[in-house]
């Protein structure tokens, strides 16, 4: 079997930059912790929520404000472990597609790099995935979050 990693490449023309590599360590440091072998949107959720030396990257405090908390997203990622059916490790298909469409929102606003509110936008646009699921079941006003997410771009 082919490794899907090696056959759906992620394509971004610009570099994570640090809130965004912080959200994605805090993502796989989650993974490792349930001892999975893939990352996705929803473990993205909990690395936007994961402390760093005690402060809350940008999207973690703009998932705060919409009242999203660590402890609901690892509740919720708990009942649909079971479901998940991953073979290789690294990312799964729809979190390189979120990343590709961050990549493309930091080009659309000339920055230099891609930061975690660019990734948690593209998260909250992607309308199947993991971290569209549990949003949805925490009563999330999704449209109420890209507003946040623009008064704290701005």
């Amino acid at each position: 079997m082919k490794s899907t990693r090696a056959e759906n490449p992620i394509r971004i023309s610009l570099p994570l930059g640090n809130t965004a590599d912080r959200a994605l360590f805090g993502a796989t440091e989650e993974v490792k912790r349930l001892r999975g072998l893939h990352l996705d949107t929803g473990h993205t959720l909990v690395g936007f929520l994961t402390p760093v030396f005690g402060i809350l990257l940008p999207a973690g405090q703009t998932l705060s404000q919409v009242g999203v908390t660590i402890n609901s997203i690892k509740d919720i990622k708990q009942e649909r472990r079971e479901a998940s059916q991953f073979v290789k490790p690294g990312f799964t298909l729809r979190m390189k597609k979120c990343l590709e469409a961050a990549s493309k929102k930091a080009r659309e606003e000339g920055t230099t790099s891609i930061s975690d509110l660019h990734i948690l936008s593209a998260i909250i646009d992607d309308k199947i995935g993991i971290a569209s699921g549990i949003l949805q079941k925490l009563g999330v006003d999704k449209e109420k979050l890209q507003e946040v997410i623009k008064n704290m771009s701005s």
